[in-house]
């Protein structure tokens, strides 16, 4: 059996060492693109909980708040009551008689107080 020489040893290092440097760059693209699967997973879960929650959205009551958020202004800064469909005000020098038809009652308030924050009959806020 022959002994190596020394420059057999340093090519079957270099050998080696290329080896190891095609090994380690294809471990190395293997967890990079395991890394990317999962960040397109995670990606993929946070879309389908954007539509889950898109799909619960409910456009009448979002309308509502919104309408109610930029009335909310005008209820504060008003002086004069808001006309209510079934509901009368009658001036009355220092009080205000207001009767609701839709409801069937009728109460004596003081002139201050002032209608502007209802909507429906059934719920009168002074």
């Amino acid at each position: 059996m022959q002994s190596l020489t020394k420059k057999d040893i340093l090519s079957l290092f270099i050998v080696f060492l290329l080896l190891l440097s095609v090994g380690g760059y294809f471990l190395y693209q293997k967890l990079t693109i395991n890394k990317k699967i999962e960040q397109t997973k995670q990606q993929l879960q946070q879309i389908e909980q954007e539509i889950e929650k898109t799909k619960k959205f409910n456009e009448e009551e979002y309308a509502e708040k919104v309408s109610r958020a930029l009335d909310f202004e005008s209820y504060i800064s008003t002086t004069t009551d808001i006309r209510l469909e079934g509901v009368e005000i009658i001036d009355k020098g220092d009080r205000k008689l207001v009767i609701n038809h839709a409801e069937g009652y009728q109460i004596e308030i003081p002139k201050e107080l002032i209608l502007n924050q209802s909507r429906d009959t059934e719920a009168i806020t002074f």
